[in-house]
């Protein structure tokens, strides 16, 4: 998750579930981020509790941030779901500070995980009779599918990923 984009200095909030990716983070980030003005926290995140509103979370999430990231995170079919429920509590709403605050997703299509990568949208529909409350609901705006070769020494192998950009509707 990224926040304070506007500003000369940015804070990136990393996070997973495993204390092990953690630990590994905090290593790979004291060893190779030189930059000035970037500061990076790492943090544990687990979606399934999160996205209860009775859940107290971490001081770093009540900010809201203006961009949030995830790679490679969609294999159970409840996940789509879990992760939208923290993206309502984590990715700012619209303002005229903060035109647009977007969730990017990138995730690998695979044969045995395509059900499982079919919730995306699913999950992330504008669906306005059902969520006739909300003045913003959260949707897929843009889709690509992008071709990689596999690099796996096979000729004409390739990798195919999906790229989302979701938003507020």
């Amino acid at each position: 998750m990224l926040g304070s984009l506007g500003s000369t200095d940015t804070d990136i909030v990393a996070t997973d579930y495993y204390p092990s990716v953690l630990e590994n983070l905090k290593r790979n980030v004291a060893r190779n981020l030189l930059s000035d003005g970037v500061r990076v926290t790492s943090k544990f995140l687990d979606w399934s509790t999160f996205c209860h509103a009775d859940v107290i979370a971490d001081p770093v999430f009540e900010g809201g941030f203006d961009v949030v990231c995830g790679a490679d995170i969609i294999y159970e079919a409840l996940h789509a779901t879990w992760i939208k429920s923290c993206l309502e509590r984590l990715l700012c709403k619209p303002s005229t500070r903060r035109p647009d605050p977007t969730f990017h997703l990138v995730i690998p299509l695979r044969a045995t995980h395509a059900v499982e990568s079919s919730t995306i949208e699913m999950v992330f529909r504008d669906d306005r009779e059902f969520y006739r409350e909300q003045e913003h609901v959260l949707e897929v705006k843009y889709k690509e599918i992008i071709v990689c070769d596999a690099e796996s020494g096979k000729e004409g192998e390739e990798v195919e990923y999906a790229y989302y950009k979701i938003g507020w509707s």
